[in-house]
């Protein structure tokens, strides 16, 4: 009984492997400030200049802050 059980969550933890792997490949990929339009540059500059941002708009502190997730986690 106990080796049903732990073949059911071995099949049910690779199925959720899957699924992960799946949606990551859905995400869209991080644009890089130079890749943006009018309005996503103005968002950004607003995010930067907010009380997290630390109001430096450089390239390299947007990539910074975009490669930190929608959450800086």
């Amino acid at each position: 009984m106990h080796r049903i059980f732990a073949l059911l969550a071995l099949v049910l933890a690779a199925a959720a492997g899957a699924a992960t792997a799946a949606a990551a490949a859905e995400r869209f990929s991080i644009l890089q400030p130079d890749q943006m339009n009018a309005e996503q540059k103005k968002l950004l500059e607003a995010l930067l200049a907010g009380p997290r941002g630390g109001g430096d708009a450089s390239p390299e502190v947007a990539e910074k802050m975009l490669r930190g997730g929608p959450f800086n986690a």
